[in-house]
């Protein structure tokens, strides 16, 4: 679900009932305004989501620190050893199992961040958003052990590995 995070009120909870919803959207407070429950850490973006849509549909946190750019250039087969990895969150096993397969057919290797609490950027979340994209601030981001550069992709702006995000999730 791709919509500005001030308009996630407006989704429709009942199409979304019993399913997976993948949650791809960024609080930034300078576009949408402070919210204090997100700046204090009390809650993340995709609780506030999941308790929107109520306990019938399964909110997962994913995409949200890939640019939409990327997302055709980054994609690699299973296995390829320098295919990218990108962290999901949600309190669901189910529905992230279904994110994941998803992001595996598109192309992508993916990493447990846990649950939902840990998702996003909230500052007492960790910094789960890995190159190619950052929505977080500087003072919320950790450096991500670099990759092989890739045709396509920014210079400096790599992608991370499984590995590489397994061991930063560890350290948060």
């Amino acid at each position: 679900m791709s919509v500005p995070f001030t308009a996630y009120t407006s989704v429709p909870r009942e199409p979304l009932a019993g399913t997976t919803v993948i949650d791809t959207g960024n609080y930034a407070p300078q576009r949408d305004g402070r919210i204090e429950a997100l700046d204090d850490g009390a809650t993340t973006s995709s609780e506030l989501f999941q308790r929107h849509l109520g306990a019938s549909a399964h909110v997962v946190k994913a995409f949200d620190n890939i640019h939409h750019t990327h997302l055709a250039v980054l994609t690699r087969p299973a296995g390829a050893e320098d295919r990218t990895a990108l962290p999901l969150a949600g309190d669901d096993a189910g529905a992230k199992r279904h994110a994941a397969e998803l992001l595996d057919a598109l192309g992508y290797d993916t990493v447990d961040a846990g649950p939902s609490r840990r998702a996003g950027c909230s500052p007492r979340a960790h910094p789960r958003t890995a190159p190619p994209a950052r929505s977080c601030p500087p003072t919320r981001s950790a450096p991500w052990p670099p990759a092989p550069p890739r045709p396509g992709s920014s210079p400096g702006r790599q992608a991370a590995s499984a590995a590489g995000i397994r061991a930063l999730l560890a350290k948060a």
